[in-house]
């Protein structure tokens, strides 16, 4: 066989194996169930596990999450909300680098509004994620030195929030200012649930609510009755920054 056949015989193989693999990856990533986000310093989960923090996140796209060029964040604090509403500035000692947010998939769905309203902010999301397991993940943010003087955490979703979860995340929280988010959604346990979060709010004057139960409406929401829609993340997110300014 001459040389120049061979090279030929080479570039056609080379071509069609390219090709195949090229085709392989569209039809992988045209059957994929999940968006990408360009989120840093944050560790959003889903339901099989963790994705590192200062990556590019998976997030699944049943949790509505919307992209940060869509939000429209507006807190009425006149002229510190600049004109996108996104790059509210926060009143002092209130920054990214000094805030905290643990959450269920809601807040993993508002993590793009909340990174550009508090840039340098420490996120840890994970869809289905129960207040009972938040004892293990605020000791574990605690010694890695990222429970910061603002805490955010929504947790009130997806399983019963009781009188010694809020005990155990206090004892490891002591005097830091932190916000729970109250539940919405057709589930039994939410209505108790957003009862032991006002009596927490009573009981220790360095808790404040975010109150999604009195905001929330059903076109805020999707068909599960739960997940926020785009406007609605919008103002899930506007809520969580409200109740951080009441400080």
């Amino acid at each position: 066989m001459s040389l120049s056949r061979k090279y030929i015989i080479s570039f056609s193989l080379s071509f069609v194996l390219f090709a195949g693999v090229g085709l392989a990856v569209g039809n992988t990533l045209e059957k994929s169930d999940y968006s990408y986000a360009d989120i840093s310093h944050v560790n959003v989960q889903d339901e099989s596990g963790a994705v590192g923090s200062n990556t590019e996140v998976k997030i699944n796209e049943n949790i509505h999450s919307t992209p940060t060029a869509s939000l429209n964040i507006n807190v009425d604090e006149g002229s510190e909300t600049a004109d996108d509403g996104l790059n509210l500035t926060p009143r002092p000692g209130l920054q990214g680098d000094n805030l905290t947010i643990i959450g269920d998939s809601l807040i993993v769905g508002a993590t793009n509004g909340l990174q550009n309203t508090f840039p340098g902010v420490y996120i840890d999301g994970k869809i289905g994620r129960h207040m009972s397991e938040v004892h293990s993940i605020i000791q574990k943010i605690y010694s890695m030195g990222e429970l910061r003087d603002y805490v955010v955490i929504g947790l009130a979703t997806n399983g019963p929030v009781t009188r010694d979860d809020i005990s155990k995340i206090m004892r490891i929280a002591e005097d830091r200012n932190v916000v729970f988010v109250t539940g919405y959604g057709p589930r039994r346990w939410i209505p108790e649930s957003n009862n032991v979060l006002r009596a927490a709010a009573q009981e220790y004057s360095n808790i404040r609510l975010a109150q999604w139960d009195t905001v929330a409406n059903a076109s805020l929401v999707s068909s599960d009755g739960i997940h926020p829609v785009q406007k609605g993340t919008e103002e899930y997110t506007q809520e969580v920054i409200r109740a951080l300014r009441s400080f």
